[in-house]
């Protein structure tokens, strides 16, 4: 019995073994390797002229889970039970503020806990600077996020930015799964004075539509807006991503620690106006500010209202039912962080650690 017992634990650790192998071979990961290294430049959105060497994917070390080519050949229910016991846990995109619609078909998000260390990293955040914040959030989830895109490699640089907050606060509910870090505040209910009890999870918030005037021209194919317009031909427009986001911020602290003009229309509609990240660099913001410059009055103009069409975010107000079921009104309350968004991965009570 103790022998058959041996040989059935031989062969889980050969099978385990040999999908590990095949997905390093597959997706370019080595799950020995936990160094960061700088992502791929590859192509830019709406600049055409990009050299092909610039289309090349530069070779890169991946710390997550890398692209897999053969999901058709692990049954689902095989590659679930593999992926939880690496600590690995899919969430539904449908889910997210862009409900999805701005990734290619196929792509699969994953997250799992945060652990000691990113934890320890996070805490040095400085929650009165804007770019500590920034940089704080991005570097929880380019550890705790693994991104899988059909026939191509994939970074965590491609979630949409307004995206952020729901993989944040899942990371955040997989990293305390006993509650141990709730994020609450009370808020009274007008008609009945019940005080009732906000928590703050991914799943609390209300996401904003897009109107159906903007709708009509989004490709599924391509996972952005196609607009036809009568004076500025077609205009092509998404949201913004985080690789997008973190080259526009760089072009901003350069032009303001050289004390340049910067343009804040420029800065929010740039934003929309390039469509990947990779490539992206302060030449090419540059070339597309002088570009901006020359527009006419009614590119402005289209543009600006695109854009605001264009934006996607959950609302500033939560909702809940008041939990007095003899009055059962709505209870609406403003987005709150108490103690700052810190405290979403550090635990600013311990009374139940003292003695």
């Amino acid at each position: 019995m103790s022998e058959e017992i041996h040989k059935d634990m031989s062969s889980a650790k050969d099978a385990a073994k040999k999908l590990i192998e095949q997905r390093e071979e597959n997706g370019g990961l080595n799950y020995d390797d936990k160094e960061k290294s700088n992502e791929p430049a590859n192509t830019l959105g709406n600049i055409s002229n990009l050299s092909k060497e610039e289309e090349k994917p530069i070779e890169e070390k991946i710390t997550s889970l890398g692209k897999r080519h053969d999901q058709g050949n692990i049954a689902s229910s095989e590659a679930a039970a593999f992926e939880a016991k690496l600590g690995w846990h899919e969430l539904n995109s449908r889910d997210f503020p862009s409900k999805g619609i701005f990734y290619p078909i196929g792509t699969r998000f994953f997250v799992k806990a945060a652990k000691g260390k990113e934890i320890r990293h996070y805490s040095t955040m400085n929650e009165h600077d804007p770019y500590s914040v920034d940089e704080s959030l991005n570097d929880i989830i380019s550890t705790c996020l693994d991104i899988r895109i059909p026939d191509q490699i994939a970074s965590w640089k491609d979630l949409k930015e307004e995206d952020r907050i729901y993989i944040v606060l899942s990371i955040k509910e997989h990293s305390f799964k006993q509650g141990e870090n709730k994020i609450s505040y009370k808020i009274d209910c007008n008609e009945c004075d019940e005080e009732n009890e906000i928590e703050i999870r991914s799943d609390i918030f209300t996401r904003t539509d897009i109107p159906d005037t903007l709708m009509k021209y989004y490709s599924p194919e391509e996972n952005l807006f196609v607009v036809k317009t009568k004076t500025c031909g077609e205009i092509r427009l998404a949201p913004p991503s985080i690789g997008i986001m973190q080259e526009i911020t760089k072009y901003q602290k350069e032009k303001l620690r050289n004390k340049k003009k910067l343009s804040q229309d420029f800065m929010t509609m740039v934003l929309y106006m390039v469509l990947n990240w990779r490539g992206l660099n302060t030449k090419k913001i540059n070339d597309l500010e002088v570009e901006y410059i020359g527009w006419p009055d009614k590119k402005f103009e289209v543009m600006y209202n695109l854009i605001d069409m264009c934006k996607v975010s959950v609302d500033e107000n939560i909702t809940i039912k008041c939990k007095n079921t003899k009055c059962g009104a709505e209870v609406t309350a403003p987005v709150q962080f108490p103690g700052g968004l810190k405290n979403l991965f550090v635990i600013s009570d311990i009374s139940s650690e003292l003695l």
